[in-house]
């Protein structure tokens, strides 16, 4: 059985008239998992027109800048440094965008990141192909969908409990600019991409060095990477 995903609209389509096609990116740098959820919705999902495989986060961002996409799927694991903040801008910007988020081995924290950006729907490692499926049906028809891993942080984050706390002491915004610093940004450029001043960023160092006792950035971007705070992947940077 195929599910229908009518994307739903002020209206409705008359008796010749089909709804409009679905366009679908997926954002995974695995080839086998683009492609086996661009297979599983092609084959068991109708209305989708386009569905379109990209291997980067901000790629995928960038089409979609363009419009005309209903639904970005992102794996988790590509939020690192300013994705997170581009989904947020792109969201304010493309009010219609729906963004699924899934993921396989990740921690609160990480989900706790992408939860703040205001995404749509978040699938964990224990989600089955139903609920997948369940939960891209919901999402294109404006409603949303949180796994159980997920949804106990959503809750949290309502109530205001994991609001200003993070991984080892250091808030949201910390960590941030944490991960800037392994990137080897100046405290002008993170302040750009942040949207804060370079006094603000500053003031998030002068934080950062007293709560990991580090005594320069070196110290600061060894204890990062010790207590995984920093994506692997910048330790070539």
């Amino acid at each position: 059985m195929r599910l229908s995903l009518a994307r739903r609209s002020k209206v409705s389509p008359g008796k010749n008239q089909a709804p409009r096609s679905l366009r679908v990116v997926i954002a995974d740098n695995h080839a086998l998992f683009r492609e086996l959820l661009a297979n599983c919705l092609t084959t068991r999902v109708k209305n989708v027109g386009i569905v379109e495989e990209i291997t980067s986060l901000s790629l995928a961002l960038h089409e979609c800048s363009k419009g005309g996409v209903d639904l970005l799927l992102v794996n988790v694991q590509l939020f690192s440094l300013d994705g997170a903040i581009q989904i947020s801008k792109l969201r304010r910007r493309n009010p219609p965008l729906r963004v699924l988020c899934y993921g396989g081995k990740v921690s609160d924290a990480d989900i706790l990141e992408v939860l703040r950006c205001g995404v749509d729907g978040f699938i964990g490692p224990a989600s089955s192909q139903a609920d997948f499926l369940d939960a891209v049906a919901r999402i294109s028809r404006g409603q949303a969908y949180f796994c159980a891993q997920s949804s106990h942080l959503l809750a949290d984050l309502a109530c205001g409990l994991r609001a200003g706390t993070a991984r080892d002491g250091l808030t949201p915004r910390e960590t941030q600019v944490l991960r800037f610093i392994a990137a080897g940004k100046t405290s002008k450029e993170i302040a750009l991409l942040l949207g804060l001043s370079a006094a603000t960023v500053d003031t998030h160092r002068q934080n950062l060095m007293a709560k990991t006792k580090a005594h320069n950035a070196a110290d600061l971007i060894r204890y990062g990477y010790s207590h995984d705070l920093i994506p692997q992947e910048l330790a070539a940077v």
